[in-house]
């Protein structure tokens, strides 16, 4: 007897899963969604299938969070992510593999190490063909979507329709791509004007960062929502954070408060004499 065919669809952020469960046409069940919360954008990724580096990975990030409330909930989708895929390929069904991947570094970079592990296992895989859609939003401008999260339900099946098939030349193009970012050894990674991942060091967003500063106390998390916004979105808010505090730490800032999550402190242009 055959197994039967089993569709799994990957998304990058758990907040995606209703909008894709709410599509009638599509009928996608939420046991068939795997959402990987581990941003690869930061950190250490290098070797990510060796118990050590595994390790490292977890210590750079429960250092960077330390004394803030989602430290142990970021910390743990390392792993998290891990067992969710090796739970499904140890199923004996046959997988076809649809990736919810559109144009941003969180995405791309999580792809790209998904796919050269399922090349492994010989297994079908879809991908959204991003440069080919095109939405209208509620006042009917067209735009074309950089997240899951700026679609609506209502327009998940269209952009389904955009799905092509990974073929090998492909396939080894995200397998290169995934050995490139690990040989890089960053801690950070963007994507650049260019649509192509780039690693930057650390500080990279230090200047906008205290660019938003100004002469009197403001709440950081107002900061760090500007600097949001002026990047659009292209990192996450906890590494703005502790970059903010690292300012501090290197008085390039002055701060009151305590330095643990961004709605604990105030930020404000530095008076310190940094020369």
């Amino acid at each position: 007897m055959r197994n039967k065919t089993e569709n799994i669809h990957i998304i990058f952020k758990e907040f995606s899963r209703n909008t894709l469960i709410d599509n009638k046409e599509l009928n996608i069940k939420s046991n068939n969604i795997i959402s990987l919360e581990d941003d690869l954008r930061v950190g250490p990724i290098s070797n990510l299938n060796f118990d050590d580096k595994i390790k490292d990975r977890k210590n750079w990030l429960s250092n960077v969070l330390k004394k803030t409330n989602e430290v142990e909930k970021i910390v743990s989708n390392v792993e998290k992510d891990i067992e969710k895929i090796d739970t499904i390929l140890n199923n004996e069904n046959h997988k076809v593999f649809y990736l919810w991947t559109f144009n941003n570094a969180l995405d791309i970079i999580s792809t790209a190490k998904l796919i050269t592990k399922l090349m492994e296992f010989n297994i079908t895989i879809f991908i959204i063909d991003f440069n080919e859609i095109t939405l209208q939003n509620k006042n009917g401008n067209s735009f074309c979507p950089k997240s899951l999260i700026e679609v609506n339900s209502s327009q998940v099946y269209k952009i389904f329709n955009n799905f092509k098939q990974v073929e090998t030349e492909q396939l080894i193009k995200w397998e290169s791509l995934w050995k490139k970012i690990e040989k890089e050894n960053s801690l950070l990674r963007i994507l650049d004007n260019n649509g192509n991942i780039k690693s930057e060091k650390e500080t990279h967003f230090d200047n906008l960062l205290k660019s938003f500063c100004k002469n009197d106390f403001q709440k950081s998390a107002r900061i760090i929502g500007e600097t949001l916004v002026e990047s659009k979105f292209s990192i996450s808010d906890w590494y703005l954070n502790w970059r903010l505090k690292k300012l501090s730490e290197m008085k390039k800032i002055e701060t009151i408060g305590e330095l643990k999550d961004m709605r604990d402190y105030e930020v404000k242009i530095t008076t310190y004499n940094t020369v």
